[in-house]
């Protein structure tokens, strides 16, 4: 909330409940993450003012595409790049030996048979 107090990022009010949206365009912006969010680009024509909702919902599906394509293949990308990692973390490692129970020091064993 302090990006908002400061009025770098403005929200949009849905109730007296505190109930409230961030424009996602200006929160990326905020957090220098503009390239990430998606765009939504809707052609201007004759038609658009007959196909308004059918235009929009069209240019969301695309960018909506588009933005989960682009992000399985970073999500891709950071995954070979973490198994690369793992695997030159692991390759040089002596393997791991084996546990030895040792008695604590100064402990003696109770003499032959138990007492409860």
């Amino acid at each position: 909330m302090g990006m908002v107090k400061a009025g770098k990022v403005r929200i949009i009010r849905l109730s007296a409940r505190s109930q409230h949206r961030f424009p996602v365009f200006e929160l990326a912006s905020a957090l220098g993450m503009v390239d990430m969010c998606p765009r939504v680009s809707i052609p201007v024509n004759r038609d658009l003012l007959r196909n308004m909702d059918d235009q929009v919902a069209e240019s969301v599906e695309k960018a909506r595409v588009a933005f989960s394509t682009e992000l399985k293949s970073q999500i891709a990308t950071l995954r070979n790049d973490l198994q690369g990692m793992v695997r030159e973390a692991t390759k040089d490692r002596p393997s791991p030996q084996p546990a030895v129970n040792k008695p604590l020091a100064g402990y003696q064993s109770p003499g032959v048979g138990g007492s409860y």
